[in-house]
C-alpha cells in the first residue's frame, strides 16, 4: 500500500490546524474528550460498514521532536504497513467503518486503539509499521470510531467523542458517566468479537490517545476478564468514582504503559500523573514516561512503547 507523500501530508495538516484553531478558540481546549449519548450507542452489528485503508488521514496528533532526539524519523509518521488490511469486524460504536490492520496471517494478539476527541479511526494507522511487529507473532490492530455527538463544554459543537464533557475548569472536568458506561460496553463488544475470532482476552491490549486514553483506563479497569495490558498516551482518569464503583479484580494488576508530554496545555501532565498514581494505588504496574512535548506523540515515546509491547508479547507467549 502506497503512503501519501510527506509534502501532501504536511499541507493537509496545516489546513486542518487552521480549521481546528477556529473550532476550538475560546472553547473547551480539551482536544481529546467526550462520549456517546443515548440512541447513538445501541447500534446493531448489522448496521455497520467496513472499508480498506487507502489514504493517510490528516487529523492524527502531531509527532513532536523531544529534546535530544537526533533521529531522522523525528517527523510526522507517514509510512504504512506493506501488509494489506484484513476484513473488518463489526463495530457497535458508529456506522463509520472500524479499521483493522493485521501484521501477518492468523493474528495471535490484538490491540484495540481509541482515538482522541474530534479525531477518527485513521489517526493512529501510521503507528502500526513504527511498532515493527512484523518479525514477531501477528497482531491485529483495531481502530474504532467514536460517534459524533454535541460536546457540551465545546459549546455543543458536534465531533467524534467517547463521552460528553459537561464542564471544565483548570484540570477539573465534569463528564457524562452514562456516556463512559456506553463506550465501555462498546469496548467489551469489540473484545468479545476478537474472542469469537480466536484471540483470548488475555492477549488483547486496550489502548488510546487523549480521550481514548481516558477510555482505556475506564474500560480496562472495569473489564471482567484479565487483559494483556493497557496503553495510555496523553490520557487521564475521567471519573475515579466511575471506576471505583465498577472495578474488576481481574485487571487491578494489569501492566500499563503510560506516557505524557510535560508541555501539554490541553491535558496538563498533572492529569496524567494523577492517573498513574490512581492506577498504582489499585495495584497496577505502570511503566511511566514523560517527554518534553505538547499534546502529541514523539519518536522516543513510540520507541519506548515498541520495546514495552514486544516485551509484553514475549512474556505472554512464554507463560
Amino acid at each position: 500500500m502506497r503512503a501519501a507523500s510527506a509534502a501532501s501530508i504536511r499541507k493537509r495538516r496545516r489546513t486542518r490546524r487552521r480549521d481546528a484553531r477556529a473550532v476550538h478558540a475560546g472553547r473547551s481546549r480539551d482536544h481529546a474528550q467526550a462520549g456517546p449519548r443515548g440512541g447513538r450507542q445501541g447500534r446493531r452489528d448489522s448496521d455497520t460498514r467496513h472499508e480498506r485503508v487507502t489514504t493517510c488521514h490528516e487529523t492524527r496528533p502531531p509527532v513532536a521532536r523531544a529534546s535530544g532526539c537526533r533521529s531522522s524519523r523525528c517527523a510526522i509518521i507517514d509510512a504504512f504497513s506493506s501488509d494489506p488490511p484484513s476484513e473488518r469486524s463489526p463495530s457497535m460504536l458508529d456506522e463509520t467503518p472500524t479499521i483493522e490492520i493485521e501484521t501477518g496471517p492468523n493474528p495471535a494478539f490484538a490491540v484495540i486503539l481509541m482515538h482522541g476527541l474530534g479525531a477518527d479511526a485513521n489517526d493512529f494507522v501510521p503507528l502500526v509499521p513504527e511498532l515493527r511487529i512484523a518479525n514477531g507473532p501477528a497482531v491485529r490492530f483495531v481502530f474504532p470510531n467514536a460517534p459524533e455527538i454535541a460536546v457540551t463544554a465545546n459549546n455543543g459543537y458536534m465531533m467524534r467523542a467517547w463521552y460528553d464533557i459537561l464542564s471544565f475548569e483548570g484540570v477539573n472536568r465534569q463528564v457524562d458517566e452514562a456516556g463512559i458506561d456506553a463506550s465501555c460496553a462498546a469496548v467489551r463488544s469489540l473484545i468479545a468479537e476478537q474472542n469469537r475470532r480466536g484471540i483470548p482476552t488475555s492477549r488483547i491490549f486496550v489502548a488510546g490517545f487523549s480521550q481514548g486514553g481516558a477510555m482505556t483506563y475506564s474500560a480496562g479497569f472495569t473489564h471482567p476478564d484479565a487483559l494483556a495490558g493497557l496503553i495510555v498516551l496523553s490520557g487521564y482518569v475521567p471519573s475515579p468514582r466511575f471506576i471505583d464503583a465498577r472495578l474488576a479484580g481481574a485487571n487491578r494488576t494489569t501492566p500499563i504503559f503510560a506516557a505524557h508530554g510535560t508541555d501539554d496545555d490541553i491535558l496538563p501532565i498533572r492529569l496524567g500523573e494523577a492517573a498513574r498514581d490512581f492506577a498504582r494505588e489499585k495495584g497496577a504496574s505502570v511503566d511511566w514516561h514523560a517527554y518534553p512535548m505538547p499534546h502529541a506523540v514523539c519518536i522516543e515515546e513510540i520507541d519506548a512503547l515498541r520495546r514495552w509491547l514486544h516485551a509484553r508479547i514475549a512474556a505472554l507467549q512464554a507463560a
